[in-house]
């Protein structure tokens, strides 16, 4: 009660109560107290707000993928713009889409199959825009590496995209976008 008058919000309190619990466990080890009284506490409920891009700004990160695919016709640009644009298109979360093979996705059905959180496997529709989008990178990536991978999203040899790289593309992403009140990120499953 004390932390809510002095207006402590939800999750500094529940870090302090969490302080509070290993400082009493250290003191039980030490022989000092018997039990954890901090233990009957339960923890806050956090309201958890998350902000989104705007339209505006989903034009802004588009244009900006499309301007250096277009100049400097690098892998990267490109694997980054699909990126986002299977992003905005399917809402699934960054293990999904750097898991992502090419044998889930179902062209002719406008579809793809992504093993969510629970590694159950999901059926996405897709628009026809993101089929003709996807095709096109597909043959791109048959140019460019030769032989096709077995993930979309793969590294410059070809290997499949690992979490941090993804999240590389991202920080890269939000130094060049400068946008305010949104935190330019693919959230972890």
């Amino acid at each position: 009660m004390e932390c809510q008058q002095r207006g402590n919000k939800a999750g500094s309190i529940n870090s302090k109560l969490m302080r509070i619990r290993a400082f009493l466990n250290y003191m039980i080890e030490c022989e000092v107290i018997k039990s954890n009284p901090a233990k009957k506490i339960k923890p806050q409920k956090e309201d958890v707000k998350i902000e989104v891009f705007t339209d505006e700004q989903n034009a802004q990160m588009l244009s900006y993928y499309r301007r250096i695919k277009q100049r400097e016709k690098s892998y990267y640009a490109y694997r980054d713009y699909m990126l986002i644009i299977t992003f905005l298109g399917t809402g699934i979360r960054r293990q999904e889409a750097v898991n992502l093979k090419w044998s889930e996705i179902d062209f002719d059905n406008h579809s793809m199959s992504v093993f969510g959180k629970s590694r159950k496997k999901d059926t996405i529709l897709i628009t026809e825009k993101l089929v003709k989008e996807l095709s096109a990178y597909r043959i791109f990536c048959e140019r460019y590496f030769t032989k096709l991978g077995e993930y979309v999203f793969v590294n410059i040899k070809n290997g499949p995209m690992t979490g941090n790289s993804l999240m590389l593309v991202f920080r890269n992403l939000s130094r060049k976008m400068n946008f305010k009140d949104v935190r330019v990120s693919a959230q972890p499953y």
